[in-house]
């Protein structure tokens, strides 16, 4: 959860200056298919100006658990929302690392056949770089 939060034991969010954000209450949601009917636990977030109000169910954000519900209030977004962001960030994350050990390896590359243009044994590198010499050859003939 947020730090700063805090969830009293009626569902009622404050922030870490006391501020009333809103209420979090749990809920039976109900589900139906093929004519069968089912309940799933959810809690719901409301703002101030909504607690009170008479919707139908499943018209305020739901969450699958109560931290959740009250880190709405800050975040406007849900768990799923939460997600999808790290999981963007981290493929951006993983596609930079790519194209930066692509361009490493290039360097290393140039510099190994500058290295063995002046002189240096395929044993020597592979003793420097960590590769094999048949790597260093394979380098030098690309």
């Amino acid at each position: 959860m947020i730090d700063g939060l805090h969830i009293s034991a009626d569902g009622f969010v404050t922030d870490s200056k006391g501020h009333e954000l809103g209420m979090v209450s749990r809920i039976e949601f109900p589900h139906s298919r093929d004519g069968k009917v089912w309940t799933e636990t959810v809690w719901e977030s409301r703002r101030m100006h909504e607690v009170g109000e008479e919707r139908e169910v499943g018209e305020f954000p739901a969450f699958p658990s109560r931290d959740e519900a009250a880190e709405w209030f800050v975040t406007g977004k849900s768990h799923a929302d939460h997600v999808e962001d790290e999981l963007h960030d981290l493929a951006w994350r993983a596609e930079s690392s790519t194209r930066s050990a692509a361009s490493a390896r290039k360097a290393r590359d140039e510099a190994i056949r500058q290295m063995l243009s002046d002189g240096w044994s395929a044993y020597r590198l592979a003793q420097v770089t960590g590769l094999s010499q048949t790597m260093i050859h394979k380098i030098e003939d690309r």
